[in-house]
């Protein structure tokens, strides 16, 4: 990785050196605009491994460590994980060996390597508070903070993004900081609007050369600007530093960019400038990387597409679509669950010291009680007792824990059905089944209408008791051996194995009347609430889900094109009309 930035050294580089420019000096200046100038920080790098014979061992670590910074921040993950194990384990100086793990870290989570990214946040939550180097502790509050979001905990990432902007001692504390507590207001529901303060500080952040925290800032205050409606507003905020944010080549705020702009344009009507933003976020992504807005460009092509009734076109982005969707739902997924487990496997452990040390004690006592006459033997009984009572209870605690956690892999959180995951999980068995015995299964999906115009006029909070209130009227038409699972926001999905699609036809429309038994509003002003039916089976689509899937997806549309609130079924013949227009 170091040969490919040796062309820039010339023999300017040398007499830099010669006349006596420091190593540490270089260092100093690498680390001072490794994020705000990718020229410069190269430049310095290149500086330092022109004479790399001279550098102290200490000097080597560090620059390794800024090498491996390097092939993180453009996303050569493999590379900069094994180098920074290397430094982890060998590193002379502790502050390199702690700043390796804390970037580490980082890039592990990048990389999808939750269960290990998510064990090692535990270690550092404990490990940042003893650690000295003021540098390197904002640097580990940072990232704690950053991984949090990526786990939906919120609040406590609030709560080391308050904290780095009171401790802060580096000069982008403040502007990392405040992108994190934008990110996790807009990603909890608090914030439904763009807030001057943090427009006031995407600017400040800009005039101080942090262009990667100011634009991440940015993307979430257009992402705000296109939900309330006003793409033009969305549009005119990134082309504000369209320059200097494109100059941080910073692959995800990139991909962020062009996806926004897409589905702005989309908004406009501009349909050919959408597609080809749209087709630049996804050129940009990597095949296997798993983001919102990956999914997003997807969405916009199939949108746009459809639109210009390029009825080919649409439907390869709509498989794209659903494919990215269900990858991004899945990798959020893992994320939250890989947390959870750390968390379950750190207080596990902690029962387990807890226990060795119970142990410890009653040998002390059992040693003391041996020395005493017989008469007293009695209270090495009781303590054996207590003993084995004690590692009964903790066994079953921790029983009981890991049923609770697998329960949580399985559960979508607020309606308690089935989360996408295990519901595409039991679905493939089940159809794998019916494909082995010849019988039917059909696929109903179901869209509530007009779902995030509840979220915004009456709050997240009714929002979010719609959702389970919904769920509970479908949950009582699922018989033993059917599947409900929520598979998307607004989105459910009910597969009913051994039913034709005239049969699940007639479910679905009992579904549909339940559905409006749920009232939203005001007391004074209460509307029932509405969804609308797709239906797909077997016997057209094939027992392979993801086709299934498609075709039941088509037919949503189709309902929903038709009016909302009303249920319809895939037919071949119709294939050509299956795009809503």
């Amino acid at each position: 990785m170091r040969g490919c930035f040796q062309f820039l050294v010339g023999a300017c580089a040398f007499a830099a050196f010669a006349a006596g420019a420091s190593v540490d000096e270089s260092l100093a200046r690498a680390e001072d605009v490794k994020r705000t100038s990718m020229t410069e920080f190269n430049r310095e790098l290149s500086l330092i491994m022109a004479d790399e014979s001279r550098l102290t061992d200490r000097q080597r670590d560090h620059l390794a460590y800024l090498l491996a910074w390097r092939d993180s921040f453009s996303g050569d993950f493999v590379s900069a994980i094994n180098e920074f194990e290397r430094l982890i384990a060998d590193a002379e100086d502790p502050v390199i060996r702690f700043r390796s793990r804390v970037t580490m870290l980082n890039a592990l989570t990048v990389a999808r390597r939750y269960v290990e990214a998510y064990e090692q946040l535990n270690e550092l939550i404990g490990d940042v508070e003893h650690v000295s180097d003021p540098a390197a502790r904002d640097q580990a509050l940072g990232v704690i903070a950053q991984l949090l979001n990526h786990s939906a905990q919120y609040q406590q990432s609030l709560q080391y993004s308050q904290r780095l902007i009171r401790e802060g001692a580096q000069p982008w504390a403040r502007c990392g900081a405040q992108m994190l507590i934008l990110e996790a207001r807009v990603r909890a529901g608090e914030l439904n609007d763009v807030d001057p303060e943090y427009s006031q500080w995407a600017e400040r952040c800009s005039n101080q050369g942090e262009e990667v925290f100011s634009g991440l800032m940015r993307t979430q205050l257009a992402r705000l600007h296109l939900s309330n409606g006003r793409p033009e507003a969305a549009l005119s905020l990134l082309a504000t530093r369209a320059e200097s944010m494109a100059a941080t080549r910073y692959p995800y705020l990139l991909i962020d960019i062009a996806a926004i702009k897409a589905r702005a344009f989309l908004m406009q009507g501009k349909f050919e400038a959408a597609i080809d933003e749209a087709q630049r976020a996804i050129d940009a992504a990597s095949p296997e990387l798993s983001t919102e807005s990956r999914s997003l460009a997807w969405r916009v092509r199939y949108e746009a597409e459809k639109s210009l009734g390029r009825t080919d076109a649409a439907l390869f982005a709509h498989e794209q679509l659903l494919s990215a969707e269900m990858s991004y739902a899945d990798d959020v997924g893992r994320r939250s669950l890989a947390y959870q487990m750390a968390r379950f496997e750190a207080n596990a452990k902690s029962l387990e010291i807890e226990s060795l040390n119970r142990q410890n004690e009653v040998l002390v006592l059992q040693q003391q009680v041996s020395t005493k006459n017989a008469q007293t033997a009695w209270l090495a009984v009781a303590l054996l007792t207590s003993l084995l009572a004690f590692g009964l209870h903790w066994s079953i605690r921790a029983m009981r824990v890991r049923r609770h956690f697998q329960l949580l892999s399985q559960r979508d959180s607020l309606t308690k059905v089935s989360n996408r995951r295990h519901f595409v999980e039991q679905v493939t068995k089940k159809l794998e089944e019916a494909k082995r015995r010849g019988t039917f299964a059909s696929l109903i999906l179901i869209d509530l209408d007009f779902f995030k115009l509840i979220n915004d006029r009456y709050g997240h909070a009714e929002g979010d008791d719609v959702l389970q209130r919904a769920a509970a009227e479908l949950c009582a038409h699922v018989a033993e051996g059917e599947l409900i699972g929520r598979i998307g926001g607004e989105e459910f999905a009910i597969l009913l194995p051994g039913v034709s699609k005239s049969d699940a036809a007639k479910r679905a429309e009992l579904c549909r009347l339940s559905v409006r038994k749920v009232p939203y509003g005001t007391n004074d002003a209460q509307r029932p609430l509405t969804a609308s039916f797709g239906i797909a089976s077997t016997d057209q689509s094939g027992y392979e889900l993801r086709e299934l899937m498609i075709k039941a997806d088509a037919a949503l549309y189709m309902a929903k094109d038709a009016g909302r609130d009303r249920v319809s079924v895939y037919h071949e013949e119709q294939q050509q009309s299956l795009l809503p227009v």
